[in-house]
């Protein structure tokens, strides 16, 4: 008995570790620029945030600078991480972009814990270690783990509803499902797409209820309440989208007939399925996790229970079916990562438990040091790219700096820096954004099967119709490799225009009047 509880107080010791650990490298370089990674998702919710924090903090109108003069109200997803951002910069008093980074962070220690007590719950405390280490040092977890993005809210409440439903269904207590009913409306909330983890509940479901699931009251009414919230929020977006057009419409106003053509195209093409496994072989689980987690998903399962991973993985593969064109995504993966994670635990359980480790040829301690000193460098290998600000975006802080010295709060801006909003966000100025390879731009659309027929690719032509709508000033953040690498554009802005600001690093145009 006095073993037990020593063993058992051990693995809550590597508990800990591991989550202060995690914490511990997510905060490394917490000032950094929100240009890493998937930045344009991570620009535009903070946009969303210094909005909500300089303007009206309504959550129901959240909007983007990157279309104009007029606001570009963004409801693809319900906005409370800008929210929680926008509040939290009110008590502070100011902009402080760690903090959007600190609130991710939070959220990864609170998903940490539920899948610590989700996969002990259904199996043991050694897998739940397991499952925890490798979703806490993934690649693509250590990124959105301190990423502005949305996806580690969301896993979040997505494993809160696994878990209090399971809690519910055991003990029929009404303070889990009315947990998993707010948890599960959350989820739903923050992306629709998390609506695939139905499958997983009817499944947990059918397994403790069989038929009489359908007989249960009280999980109708909590449904049916959390399905009215979210689809009242659905209607609110569809309608405001509909009301002020602008490019997030499609998403809403013709989403199905957009996702319908999106499934057609990508999932015969083969683009689809290498960089999608790429991306898993890489900064999901690097190829030492993918192996392991191919022999977990390979070995016999030793209860009824193991059943739940080939559920949850089914799940996600049903989901990158739905949403191939986002699925390309990287961050996407973070779907696939808990139920690996579950997969290579299995065989990290096989391998130490091997006869090998008794016969003393290895001792088993030094085995598993050497294993976390190959992890380390595998994982440090894929990881390190997110703690640095990439090449082409090495400029855009400064160069935004330069336009908030230079221009009036209510100056338009077009910015150019590959045809995103990263460096209109740190000029802190309405504007839009501007690719000058037209090509690239030409080629993007093309990919995602958008219709290009009556696009314009011209540079210039795009430029003069902004400047007629009121853009008062250029910058490109990327002078060699977009702006002067366009030869016919570069010497367009020179003749016509008056720079003010020109050196290797970013250009100013003042475009309210041309020079001859």
């Amino acid at each position: 008995m006095k073993y037990m509880k020593e063993k058992y107080n051990i693995r809550k010791y590597y508990f800990l570790i591991i989550i202060f650990v995690a914490v511990l490298i997510r905060c490394i370089n917490l000032t950094q620029p929100l240009l890493e990674g998937g930045s344009t998702r991570q620009v535009e919710n903070a946009m969303i945030a210094r909005n909500f924090y300089e303007n009206k903090l309504d959550i129901f109108y959240p909007y983007l600078n990157d279309y104009g003069k007029d606001p570009v109200y963004q409801l693809v997803e319900f906005q409370l991480i800008p929210f929680i951002g926008a509040v939290i910069y009110r008590i502070l008093g100011g902009v402080y972009e760690p903090v959007l980074r600190c609130i991710i962070i939070f959220f990864f220690a609170l998903s940490v814990v539920v899948l610590y007590k989700f996969v002990k719950y259904y199996f043991d405390e050694t897998l739940a270690l397991c499952s925890v280490f490798v979703f806490s040092f993934s690649p693509i977890s250590i990124y959105l783990g301190r990423a502005f993005h949305y996806e580690m809210p969301m896993i979040f409440f997505m494993l809160l509803t696994l878990y209090c439903f399971s809690l519910w269904k055991d003990t029929m207590k009404p303070i889990y499902i009315f947990i998993f009913s707010i948890s599960f409306g959350l989820a739903l909330l923050l992306k629709a797409i998390n609506f695939y983890i139905i499958l997983i509940l009817i499944y947990l479901a059918l397994n403790k209820f069989r038929e009489k699931i359908f007989k249960k009251a009280e999980l109708y009414v909590f449904l049916g309440v959390t399905s009215m919230v979210v689809l009242s929020w659905y209607i609110h977006a569809h309608a405001v989208m509909v009301k002020f057009p602008n490019k997030y419409s499609i998403y809403y106003i013709n989403s199905f007939g957009y996702i319908w053509q999106m499934i057609k195209y990508w999932l015969v093409n083969p683009v689809f399925y290498k960089i999608n496994f790429d991306n898993l072989v890489t900064y999901t689980l690097t190829p030492l996790g993918f192996t392991l987690a191919i022999v977990g998903f390979f070995l016999k399962m030793e209860n009824k229970n193991e059943l739940l991973i080939y559920v949850w993985l089914l799940s996600a593969c049903i989901l990158f079916a739905f949403v191939p064109a986002q699925a390309g995504q990287g961050y996407y993966q973070i779907h696939f990562l808990i139920p690996c994670g579950l997969l290579i635990g299995k065989s990290v359980k096989k391998l130490i438990n091997l006869d090998f480790f008794n016969s003393g040829i290895l001792n088993k301690k030094l085995f598993v040091f050497c294993i976390l000193i190959i992890v380390s460098v595998v994982v440090t290998r894929y990881s390190i790219g997110f703690y640095r600000v990439p090449a082409n975006f090495r400029n855009v802080v400064k160069a935004g700096a330069e336009i908030q010295r230079l221009t009036k709060k209510e100056d338009l801006i077009i910015a150019s820096i590959e045809n995103s909003p990263e460096l209109l966000y740190y000029c802190n100025r309405n504007g839009w954004p501007l690719m000058i390879d037209e090509e690239a731009r030409r080629e993007r659309d093309e990919t995602e099967a958008i219709d290009v027929s009556n696009r314009i690719y011209d540079p210039i032509r795009i430029l003069e119709q902004f400047r007629k709508e009121g853009a008062a000033y250029f910058v490109s953040a990327s002078v060699e490799k977009e702006f002067l690498a366009n030869q016919e554009f570069s010497n367009y802005m020179f003749r016509n225009y008056r720079a003010l600001t020109k050196n290797s690093e970013f250009i100013i145009f003042d475009l309210k009047e041309k020079i001859y």
